[in-house]
């Protein structure tokens, strides 16, 4: 590992809530929710002990979880702690899962961001988890005896660092679906740009500045900054540029395998047309816009990412959305 990364990275993945508050801003704003719960963003306190640089080339920044852990984590609004439990491939999932997969068995590959690891959910509480005993308590058919679905999101996640992921740690699971949950901001956030950004201005607020800004609402300045100047200095359009090659990427390394990009139903129409965009430019590639307003329906915590009932939610959408499809092996269709 290059600890002089180490800095950056942690506060990479520190300010993972407030990407995601802005980003659930953009998803829900026809809705009015409360202020002090919006203004009330806040980060998650990764332990320097729970992450661990993996950069290349390309990707100065690149991290992963640390194998074989148990981690306890707690916001400081929460009375309780949660625990991720950390296999020996580094995925948040309560097993390790065989490279070979067993007979009867249908592979199914989530990917995404903090809304897929399950930041502050229990590990079997996050929605592939969830999802994944849907299957096991319902079964498909008598055909398929089990489907496995593996958890290889992880908070912070870019596009970039999504598809290189799926390179380096899904594609020998030799998955008969991928499920790639596009929370809301995937579009807005290039990490290595973002970074340089966050370094520079790490250090330029003194502690009364931040406690300024705190009673504002904004809980990392120098974060908020860098991002307000990265988009000043990156168009939308040529943000899309940049991501393009590592979208392309991911559906190279995919093969044959169908990919599911799933999002909530109140995503912002500029993203969805960009979602149905990439879907149609490949082969077995779909869009599902159908997860419901997890908000309106109690299922946030307070920094706006899914608590256990939002993620059951995510869960049932995609179990009914797949049970419907002619993805389901078990169809009359395939």
């Amino acid at each position: 590992m290059k600890k002089k990364y180490l800095p950056i990275l942690l506060l990479l993945i520190s300010t993972e809530c407030v990407i995601g508050g802005i980003a659930i801003l953009k998803i829900y704003k026809e809705r009015k929710l409360d202020k002090n719960v919006l203004s009330a963003v806040t980060v998650v306190p990764v332990k320097k002990n729970s992450i661990s640089l993996s950069p290349t080339n390309q990707m100065k920044y690149y991290y992963e979880p640390i194998a074989n852990t148990r981690q306890t984590d707690r916001a400081d609004w929460m009375d309780y702690d949660i625990v991720y439990t950390i296999n020996s491939d580094t995925l948040n999932d309560r097993y390790d899962y065989s490279i070979s997969k067993p007979p009867g068995t249908f592979r199914i590959i989530a990917l995404g961001d903090s809304f897929t690891f399950g930041v502050y959910v229990n590990t079997e509480n996050a929605w592939p988890k969830v999802l994944e005993d849907l299957f096991q308590e319902h079964p498909i058919c008598k055909a398929v005896k089990r489907v496995e679905v593996i958890n290889l999101g992880v908070e912070g996640y870019d596009v970039q660092y999504i598809a290189h992921r799926f390179k380096t740690r899904g594609v020998k699971y030799n998955p008969d679906l991928i499920i790639w949950f596009e929370s809301g901001s995937g579009f807005d956030r290039y990490n290595e740009l973002l970074l340089q950004k966050v370094e520079e201005y790490k250090n330029s607020f003194s502690q009364e500045d931040i406690l300024k800004y705190r009673k504002e609402g904004v809980y990392y300045p120098w974060y908020q900054k860098a991002y307000e100047e990265f988009h000043a200095s990156y168009s939308q359009e040529k943000i899309d540029q940049l991501l393009r090659p590592f979208w392309d990427d991911f559906f190279v390394s995919r093969g044959n395998t169908p990919v599911v990009l799933a999002t909530f139903s109140t995503i912002s129409p500029e993203n969805k047309v960009k979602l149905f965009a990439l879907a149609a430019k490949q082969k077995n590639v779909f869009v599902m816009d159908a997860v419901p307003d997890i908000n309106s329906l109690g299922g946030i915590l307070f920094d706006t990412h899914p608590n256990e009932r939002g993620h059951v939610l995510i869960a049932q959408a995609l179990n009914d959305y797949f049970r419907q499809s002619p993805l389901n092996p078990c169809t009359k269709n395939n």
